[in-house]
């Protein structure tokens, strides 16, 4: 055993001490966590999403549709023409053009240009697609209550107009839908949760693999493995030796990104430390054993 733990060791310390070994093992993932947890997060927070109302009608139509519009998963910003002419406004945004209330009131037809941000969260512009088509169905709904029971399209400027607009939109929905995750599901981790898990298993199994394969070619190149072989180790210990050593490097490497992305970027890894450890070492030894295999059937490092 103690042989065991010396090759081991030396493998684990010769790596340790390696700073090229260092960059790929801690300040590279670390990097790439950072990259891509703020490429792929969502705005304003991990679960809100931002759009941007620019509103050149100004009226109490587009006032009330902007209310139908909130939603606790949305974040509106509003701004008027002004602002939106200044070409300032580049993001994902939704425009509700002049003469918006004119036309609904009269049942007439209006568009709603809205211009999605069209990169990395696809979903996130469907999301807010979703909340749109809420808010039209509702201001709809809202707009055909208004009308008098014979049907007669009362004029914006009606007083009228206003109070049963007012009552319409106060009134309590007939039916709700309420949906949950069933069972204890989880959401899909994105953001810095999303990146930090990736990366962790990416450099995990880069690392300790190339580590293995090449360390084992550079030794059976340079006849190391012969002059072992002289000393009284044995096969089963020296390979066990090897993968130990290996499956400490992934376990150093693996601890060092969980502890990094909990206080540095706030990862939430789990409510079990043991089942995360689990994984790790089996990880750690899949990785191992692949380096190894790829140590005994290359040529060359």
């Amino acid at each position: 055993m103690r042989a065991v733990l010396t090759i081991a060791g030396v493998l684990l310390r010769g790596e340790l001490r390696d700073k090229a070994s260092l960059f790929w093992m801690l300040i590279m993932p670390v990097a790439f966590i950072g990259l891509f947890g703020q490429m792929f997060r969502y705005e304003g927070g991990d679960w809100t999403l931002g759009l941007t109302v620019i509103d050149r009608d100004e009226r109490v139509l587009a006032d009330r549709f902007v209310d139908l519009l909130a939603h606790e998963d949305l974040a509106i910003e509003r701004i008027g023409a002004a602002v939106a002419d200044t070409g300032l406004v580049t993001g994902r945004h939704l425009t509700i053009p002049a003469g918006f209330s004119d036309s609904l009131a009269g049942s007439g037809r209006v568009g709603l240009p809205f211009v999605q941000r069209g990169d990395r969260w696809s979903n996130a512009d469907f999301a807010v697609e979703v909340h749109l088509y809420q808010a039209i169905a509702r201001m709809l709904t809202v707009l055909a209550a208004v009308d008098t029971a014979d049907g007669t399209v009362l004029p914006l400027e009606d007083p009228d107009f206003h109070a049963r607009l007012e009552e319409e939109i106060d009134r309590p929905d007939a039916i709700r839908a309420e949906v949950r995750t069933a069972g204890r599901g989880r959401t899909v981790p994105t953001g810095f949760s999303g990146s930090a898990q990736s990366m962790l298993v990416l450099f995990l199994l880069m690392n300790t693999t190339i580590t293995g394969a090449v360390i084992l070619t550079q030794e059976r190149q340079g006849r190391l493995l012969l002059r072992l072989a002289t000393l009284p180790v044995g096969f089963g210990r020296l390979l066990t030796g090897k993968i130990l050593g290996l499956v400490g490097i992934a376990v150093v490497q693996a601890s060092l990104l969980v502890l990094v992305g909990w206080l540095v970027f706030g990862v939430w890894w789990g409510p079990d430390p043991l089942a995360l450890g689990a994984l790790i070492l089996a990880l750690g030894l899949a990785s191992a054993a692949i380096g190894i295999f790829l140590g005994g059937v290359l040529r060359t490092p």
